[in-house]
């Protein structure tokens, strides 16, 4: 379940869509096992900003706020964020990217998620 984010353009949560634009969800009841980071494009920012990485309600369950040059977002790299523990929705959420601090002025990364449907 990938989703991308590309960046620019100010600060505040953005909704993670897929390579054709569409909004992505995870279900209700859904357990979050796994979480990873893909750094397409290189971040930049003119400031100090921060990226987190979570879902609606809990932006950030995935990566807390982070700063955008702390390596995990560069290009080709690929990382599972420390801070992750799994989790259970309890209704349908959509994925965010949060930007805080500074706005970004360019970059691109992927989340993939794993998750198995609970009851």
């Amino acid at each position: 379940f990938p989703v991308t984010i590309g960046v620019g353009g100010g600060t505040g949560a953005k909704t993670l869509v897929s390579e054709t634009g569409a909004a992505q969800t995870i279900p209700d009841n859904a357990i979050i096992v796994a979480a990873r980071i893909e750094g397409i494009t290189t971040p930049t920012s003119g400031g100090s900003a921060t990226i987190a990485v979570g879902i609606t309600g809990d932006a950030t369950s995935i990566l807390g706020a982070t700063a955008y040059d702390a390596g995990g977002f560069d290009a080709n790299a690929v990382s599972e964020p420390a801070s992750f523990s799994p989790s259970k929705t309890s209704a349908a959420v959509s994925v965010l990217a949060t930007i805080g601090t500074a706005a970004l002025t360019a970059g691109k990364f992927r989340v993939y998620i794993d998750y198995k449907q609970g009851v």
